[in-house]
């Protein structure tokens, strides 16, 4: 069988040609070719080079076409907090098969649920919990980047002295101590929490 080049293997890819064909077997350890089928062919990944399942280019261009193949990734790729971000927001439901290092990994969950907060009630409760705390966490972290009249503000203490954005934070400051529902609701209001405060914090004048 005649042997192809990298550009013939090109142009056949972006055609449609699958990579599973024999017509691609002397290229199946070119990078460039792998990277191209990765884009092109979202079974790729069980058809080349085993090295490349632990290639975070070739991953990042199969996940893009199909989420779900990170799952045919190496252990480090499938832990790999960007890869996995790429992967969720292609298919949300990779999550369910993701480790639990990743399942309660905060940013991987906060991409998750930016369009997705029906997804909470499928993660067991402790890795919900933990999610929780991290959310709770960053809050206060940006809190104390704030100018001290905001951040020292006690729990129901009077604003009559601050201007109306600071009022505002403050008001949030106290939602956030005051999170009483169930975990799920937790995650969605404390993310919520946190998209506001930003919108605030940007309009003050430090």
């Amino acid at each position: 069988m005649k042997q192809i080049t990298t550009n013939e293997a090109f142009s056949l890819l972006k055609s449609g040609r699958k990579f599973k064909e024999s017509i691609f077997d002397n290229l199946r350890s070119d990078k460039n070719v792998v990277i191209h089928a990765a884009i092109y062919d979202g079974s790729a990944t069980k058809h080349m080079d085993v090295k490349f399942l632990d290639d975070e280019d070739v991953a990042r261009n199969a996940v893009f076409k199909n989420g779900f193949t990170l799952l045919q990734f190496s252990e480090s790729i499938q832990n790999n907090v960007d890869i996995v971000i790429e992967a969720i927001n292609k298919h949300p439901k990779v999550y369910n098969y993701l480790s639990d290092e990743m399942k309660g990994n905060y940013e991987v969950v906060q991409a998750l649920l930016s369009d997705n907060d029906e997804m909470i009630d499928d993660t067991p409760d402790e890795i919900q919990e933990t999610i929780f705390k991290y959310g709770i966490d960053k809050f206060f972290d940006m809190v104390q980047c704030l100018p001290p009249k905001i951040k020292d503000i006690q729990p129901q203490s009077s604003y009559s002295e601050l201007d109306t954005i600071e009022k505002q934070i403050a008001e949030l400051q106290n939602k956030a101590n005051l999170l009483k529902t169930n975990r799920a609701n937790k995650i969605i209001q404390i993310n919520s929490l946190i998209k506001e405060l930003s919108i605030k914090e940007s309009e003050l004048t430090f």
